[in-house]
């Protein structure tokens, strides 16, 4: 165990290949399945590239604005010292979130153990997938349920040590990446990303970002544990961080690193363009693409202090799923 959680704190990108991991396993399960439905509002006027991408490009907004949005909320909070409320929401918005997608990734496997198991045994094993399959959504739920229980409370104890936080936050963002990457579809989720990457620009260098980690600056040294009743900022942002050896990896990085490279399998498993082995075409340039992406940022990190994680591994993963879609 001490071998493990010394080579998960030496460098950033072993934790970043098991959340990888975990989405693909996520992934995997949805094209086996086909029980988890894309999800979409506005839908392309036609099949070509261009309507593809306007409608892509309007779905993104609707995720992107309220992720700017909350952003700003959690800024105000922070300002105003609210840091219980703000701790009672993110566990909230966590149980919630957590509770849907290990309810959905578990209802997969679930279904087809459903189509696979011999007429024989007894009902409560699920013989008839087309009878007894819908009565017996409440087993994952219910899994579902306690599982978001125990990983938002081990993300949110301050009693819970290290390794613990640090493995619960890859399995969370794995398991977030990879429900996204089934849920939505390709052009949302290229234009989230990128839309996503800039943002990350300004938060960090100009945003809400910035201004929390000054704040955090500026606690250091004074009395901010004086009410013990009242978590710190750090306590609860440490949260959403993977914890390294000198260095950290936000929540919002993991999840958006694993949702492009599960989401680059998904589509060569569906997009068969080159038979069984389109999805490898797919995944292994992309991954390669933005594990470049995140080295070049890990060494500019050794100039300045604070870099957003997202703009360049984004770009050129990115970069490499839209130039693969045009060439194969």
């Amino acid at each position: 165990m001490a071998f493990l959680e010394s080579k998960l704190m030496e460098r950033p990108y072993l934790p970043i290949f098991i959340t990888i991991i975990f989405a693909l396993f996520v992934s995997l399960l949805g094209v086996a399945s086909e029980i988890i439905p894309q999800a979409q509002v506005f839908t392309p006027e036609g099949e070509g590239t261009k309507e593809q991408a306007q409608a892509g490009f309007l779905n993104a907004l609707l995720l992107v604005v309220p992720g700017v949005v909350g952003s700003f909320i959690i800024l105000y909070l922070v300002r105003k010292g609210s840091f219980n409320f703000l701790l009672s929401m993110y566990r909230f918005l966590f149980f919630i979130l957590g509770g849907m997608v290990f309810y959905l990734v578990g209802d997969g496997p679930l279904y087809i153990l459903s189509e696979r198991i011999p007429t024989f045994l007894p009902s409560y094993l699920l013989t008839e997938p087309v009878i007894v399959y819908p009565v017996n959504w409440d087993a994952p739920l219910g899994a579902g349920i306690v599982f978001s229980a125990i990983i938002t409370g081990v993300l949110f104890n301050p009693h819970a040590g290290r390794l613990q936080k640090n493995l619960s936050l890859l399995l969370f963002s794995g398991m977030l990446g990879g429900f996204l990457a089934i849920v939505l579809y390709t052009w949302t989720v290229l234009i989230v990303l990128l839309l996503l990457s800039l943002y990350d620009l300004y938060a960090v260098f100009y945003g809400p970002i910035k201004e929390i980690v000054n704040m955090f600056i500026e606690m250091r040294g004074s009395n901010e544990k004086e009410n013990k009743s009242v978590p710190t900022p750090r306590e609860i942002f440490s949260s959403l961080t993977y914890q390294g050896e000198g260095w950290e990896l936000g929540m919002g990085d993991l999840v958006f690193y694993s949702l492009l490279t599960a989401h680059s399998t998904y589509y060569g498993l569906t997009h068969p363009l080159i038979g069984g082995i389109t999805w490898a075409l797919f995944l292994l340039p992309v991954s390669l693409a933005l594990f470049v992406g995140f080295y070049l940022t890990e060494l500019l990190l050794e100039r300045y202090h604070l870099l957003p994680g997202l703009p360049i591994p984004m770009g050129l993963g990115v970069g490499t799923f839209i130039a693969l879609m045009l060439l194969l």
